[in-house]
């Protein structure tokens, strides 16, 4: 009994604590700063994966939550391997606008396969037209 009753009092003070460090946060953070980070997180941690699971699954074999759980694991292997092995074999820089060009193409490199997979702009146009 008086081991539940410590757990409860230990539980008890940590969300004391992550309340007011929640507080003080919300205190500092702007909305502008705010809405950067929650738009950047769905950027970084969501987008890329969604788009390699199109990739993966056709749009029948998986259900919408499967495809957002797949998406954010592959996310998270996906943009951190990429920018990390492009800096290591390529000695390209990890900044604010390469992270942004290598997460762009991570995102738009499997949307385009798919498409034109699916015969969204047939070859002989593409050709015809330049």
């Amino acid at each position: 009994m008086f081991f539940f009753l410590y757990v409860h009092t230990w539980f008890r003070k940590t969300i004391v604590i992550f309340n007011y460090i929640d507080y003080r946060i919300r205190l500092l953070m702007d909305p502008i700063s705010l809405t950067r980070m929650i738009l950047g997180s769905i950027f970084v941690l969501f987008i890329p994966g969604f788009a390699w699971t199109f990739l993966f699954f056709k749009k029948q074999e998986i259900d919408i939550i499967e495809r957002i759980a797949l998406s954010f694991g592959l996310s998270i292997a996906l943009v951190p391997l990429t920018i990390f092995y492009l800096n290591n074999l390529f000695q390209m820089k990890i900044t604010a606008v390469n992270s942004f060009v290598v997460i762009s193409v991570l995102t738009i490199a499997p949307l385009g396969y798919v498409y034109l997979k699916a015969g969204g702009i047939p070859l002989k146009k593409l050709l015809k037209e330049s």
